[in-house]
């Protein structure tokens, strides 16, 4: 009764602090009072539609958003946003977008053709997997994001085979402030013309520089004296003329992050390089490999590399202190500033040592997020603890060595089984009981066993939204198909790809599954062309207009099913 009689004003101030879903939930109910607040004098609408549940956003969108759609100002959504929303055009006011999980180039298609309706949005973040090779019209994209009127922020990632060129754009943007572009490359002789279209450009970063080895060593570089953050990597061999002549037209740098592939510049040069061009520079952080000659010394090369990082320029004025270590004949070596740092190597460093007395090796471990099946095949040090693991591809048993060296789970969001059996149920389950964050669990069967090995249906975890079984040595019948619709791994997945016997068994799994978007499945009936049409159609006239079926473009035997 006490939150009841607070005033309007109050009540309004309180709103901001929550997402527009979790208003309706607690509050929408309760009387006409607060339901006339939040549709008609709320006016900070945002919603976080990245991972709603699929019967939430049905209703928010159809029931609640029409009330107050041009009063919505931030949106976090996924691809199966307009099967609901079919345009932009009403969103007048929407000023943060960001758009996750694209997974196709007809979704990403549709964005670009209802950007131009937001003539508002100052913050755009696009995220985009694709797995097949494509025609992906990157011009225009690139066009219609700097055609956008009062765009300051846009991060884009378009992950598909092969490196993407970055596209120069044809329209100048007088707004665009901060660009994130990652899976893109540029030219080293057109960063001249991609400045002259985005002149206030004070952030670059995730941008791949791309040198071509024909040019001219007395080409000329226009000033990139706006930017004032840039995060590159180098593409080919960089030598010192050519970072000279990029370092030099940034005057008024503060923050530089760069890679080098197959390129390592000492320590020396860096100084000079920074005391003559960059008077500026307030943060630095480098990552470099290179693979040396087998007839060289590495240890004595890594020696001097290291020490051409011990001057006072690098410990006393700035203290950037520097890592470096051997794997195989490959040196690498980055500042310990680099917190984005991953190490992706499966192997353990010859030789690792740092300029910073204080560092030890656990900074290393610390930094490894992913391990393969591989990864205890090798001698591993007493000491070593991965505490922060995201990824793990693993075979049962688990090695003798495995909860000594991983001691928790908290990180993980992607499990891998490979050649799982019933008599191991006890510990994928321990497994799963030690993650809190598991987003991905794909499980694979030996493909000499016969009987079914299903008792991982019997496992317990509510909360994983992507289950892989499309390498199970077997198809599921209808039973089997209920049994794991109703298990507890089934209830929150958000995407599931299996085998089953036959139709019958597909249509169980959709109706039976209360969060189920999308279901990639190989139907053991389908033996031909003209019966997978068949089954399509079938499936088309007894499940629901909402579901769109199509066969999966990258397998020719498995069909999709997605709600619309």
């Amino acid at each position: 009764m006490y939150f009841e009689s607070l005033p309007n004003e109050i009540l309004l101030y309180l709103f901001e602090y929550l997402h527009s879903t979790d208003i309706l939930r607690a509050f929408f109910g309760l009387n006409t009072r607060l339901k006339s607040l939040i549709y008609k004098q709320y006016s900070f609408h945002s919603f976080n539609f990245s991972y709603e549940q699929k019967n939430e956003f049905n209703e928010i969108c159809q029931y609640h958003i029409p009330h107050f759609i041009n009063r919505i100002y931030a949106l976090k959504i996924n691809e199966h946003f307009f099967t609901y929303i079919s345009s932009f055009d009403q969103f007048t006011q929407l000023r943060f977008l960001k758009v996750s999980r694209v997974p196709s180039p007809k979704t990403l298609t549709k964005i670009m053709e209802e950007l131009p309706h937001l003539l508002n949005l100052t913050h755009l973040t696009i995220r985009c997997v694709i797995t097949r090779q494509v025609f992906i019209d990157f011009s225009l994209i690139i066009d219609t994001i700097w055609n956008l009127p009062k765009l300051r922020y846009c991060s884009l990632t378009i992950f598909t085979p092969g490196i993407n060129r970055l596209y120069m754009p044809t329209k100048i943007s007088s707004t665009l402030e901060s660009l994130k572009l990652t899976g893109y490359r540029i030219p080293f002789n057109q960063i001249d013309q991609f400045m002259k279209y985005t002149p206030h450009l004070k952030y670059l970063s995730n941008v791949l520089v791309f040198l071509d080895t024909k040019i001219n060593h007395n080409y000329v570089l226009l000033s990139l004296s706006t930017l004032i953050s840039l995060n590159i990597g180098i593409c080919r061999s960089c030598n010192l003329s050519m970072m000279g002549l990029l370092l030099k037209n940034l005057s008024n740098l503060q923050h530089l992050t760069i890679r080098l592939f197959d390129n390592i510049i000492d320590g020396y040069k860096w100084e000079q390089f920074i005391r003559n061009y960059l008077s500026k520079l307030k943060s630095f952080k480098i990552d470099m490999s290179y693979e040396i000659d087998r007839n060289r010394n590495i240890e004595e090369y890594m020696n001097r590399l290291l020490n051409s990082f011990q001057s006072s320029f690098w410990i006393k004025e700035h203290q950037w202190f520097i890592h470096c270590y051997i794997i195989d004949t490959t040196i690498h070596l980055h500042t310990s500033t680099c917190y984005d740092f991953c190490y992706l190597d499966q192997k353990f460093p010859l030789i690792w040592k740092s300029t910073n007395p204080n560092d030890n090796q656990q900074i290393l471990y610390n930094n490894i997020k992913t391990i393969d099946e591989t990864f205890f095949d090798q001698s591993l040090p007493l000491d070593i603890c991965l505490p922060n693991i995201r990824s793990i591809t693993i075979q049962f048993p688990l090695p003798d060595q495995f909860w000594s060296i991983i001691p928790n789970l908290n990180h993980l969001n992607t499990l891998n089984i490979i050649l799982f059996t019933d008599i191991y149920q006890s510990e994928l389950q321990n497994i799963l009981n030690q993650t809190t964050h598991l987003c991905s669990l794909h499980i694979k069967q030996d493909p000499s066993l016969r009987s079914p090995q299903l008792s991982f249906f019997k496992c317990t975890n509510s909360s994983i939204p992507i289950l892989d079984f499309i390498e199970l040595n077997y198809s599921l019948d209808e039973i089997e198909c209920l049994l794991f619709s109703r298990s507890s791994l089934a209830n929150r997945c958000e995407t599931c790809s299996i085998n089953v016997q036959n139709r019958h068994c597909i249509v169980i799994l959709m109706k039976n599954m209360p969060n189920l978007q999308t279901l990639n499945v190989r139907c053991e009936e389908e033996v031909s062309i003209t019966e997978n049409i068949q089954i399509i159609q079938w499936l088309n006239d007894n499940l629901s207009s909402t579901y769109l079926i199509t066969k999966d473009s990258d397998s020719s035997d498995t069909i999709r099913i997605r709600i619309q």
